[in-house]
């Protein structure tokens, strides 16, 4: 049965020209588990956010469900549980019901939301959304802040949900892993796929692969006619100076052309004629750029890389860092070369993003130790 439907739906943001969806029709299934997919800019989000309200009520969307968008933005410094509870009522065995589904404690309701792991902030919330009745999920990134074994739980989790979703994420092999339906954002079209995100990948390389083989083919007619165009120009304009140049006329013909008025209109009829031979073929030109189908390509992506002389950018030996008087890590030994890729790993909850926003200056994180940072 369904449940959304979107008739004629645009939308433009107000500080912006281009809109980002025109005459938008949709109709779609509470029970779908759907990913929603697209690049970057083409209004991922943005129908997210129509869908939950948060852009103002749109009378192109109807249904009789609650949304509930994830993530949100909560307090950071009171207890998970109050920060929730001042997000939308629930009740407690549910949330915690669904907490030890996604394999977190309990004792997490009573920590500073603030404090919490990316993480661990990101799979409370998804609880939180899950736990409620009537209401259909927007999943917007539910894998941020997840290491792999996070995101596996996460897609498990789903995957056992009985619960219809949309869901939007960059990770490919967890789409694939959560959805049975695909609606795909490209180039101001929408499509809608009956199929997880592997067949939709499937199916959308076979179209654009026939796409490319009749954009080469109208590129090479294109090309044909503007030569065409090209030579018929020349050739009147050869025609038109050999009517003027009495040398070049035949001598039977002399007494024939030497009215200038009949040489003029034999000279008009000739530009004419190839005027409008020129007129049919742009036309035919434009109709075919027409056809050209607009295929995105992947932009280029450049490092802003600057060279730096040292050899060391960090330096630690016997690091601790605590946060809210938890300690995340001590008697650490870490040097950080300039040049190569560095990863830092670790469960969720280990202290990642904490060191990081350590080394970037950021206030409320306790470490002890030596280091010499460049």
């Amino acid at each position: 049965m369904t449940a959304i439907q979107i008739n004629h739906l645009s939308y433009t943001y107000p500080s912006q020209a281009k809109p980002i969806f025109t005459d938008l029709t949709l109709d779609l299934d509470s029970s779908w588990k759907l990913a929603l997919v697209g690049r970057n800019g083409r209004g991922k989000t943005t129908f997210l956010r129509l869908l939950a309200g948060q852009l103002g009520q749109q009378a192109g969307i109807k249904s009789p469900l609650n949304f509930a968008y994830c993530p949100r933005s909560l307090p950071r410094d009171q207890s998970a549980y109050l920060s929730l509870l001042g997000e939308q009522d629930f009740e407690l065995w549910r949330l915690e019901k669904e907490m030890n589904r996604l394999r977190l404690s309990p004792d997490l309701l009573d920590q500073p939301f603030g404090d919490l792991s990316g993480g661990e902030q990101s799979k409370l919330l998804l609880a939180l959304a899950f736990s409620q009745r009537d209401v259909f999920p927007l999943l917007d990134e539910p894998t941020n802040h997840l290491d792999a074994a996070s995101r596996q739980e996460v897609a498990d989790y789903l995957k056992k949900s009985r619960q219809g979703y949309i869901v939007v994420s960059h990770d490919r092999t967890f789409l694939t892993e959560v959805s049975d339906h695909v609606l795909a954002l490209e180039n101001g079209e929408i499509h809608l796929y009956r199929d997880d995100f592997s067949g939709y990948q499937t199916s959308k390389q076979h179209r654009d692969e026939e796409n490319l083989a009749r954009d080469r083919q109208l590129r090479r007619e294109i090309k044909s006619l503007e030569n065409s165009r090209r030579q018929l120009a020349a050739n009147a304009r050869q025609a038109e100076n050999s009517i003027h140049s009495r040398g070049k006329i035949k001598p039977d013909r002399k007494a024939e052309l030497s009215d200038k008025g009949f040489l003029s209109k034999r000279a008009a009829k000739v530009m004419q004629r190839s005027k409008n031979v020129a007129r049919r073929q742009a036309r035919e030109e434009a109709a075919k750029q027409g056809l050209l189908s607009n295929i995105e390509a992947a932009p280029r992506l450049d490092m802003n890389f600057k060279e730096d002389y040292h050899r060391e950018l960090f330096v630690g030996r016997q690091l601790s860092l605590n946060l809210a008087g938890r300690e995340l890590f001590a008697d650490l030994d870490l040097v950080l070369p300039s040049r190569g890729i560095v990863a830092l790993t670790g469960p969720n909850g280990s202290g990642k993003t904490s060191f990081i926003s350590w080394l970037l200056g950021r206030q409320g994180l306790d470490c002890r130790g030596d280091w010499q940072l460049q």
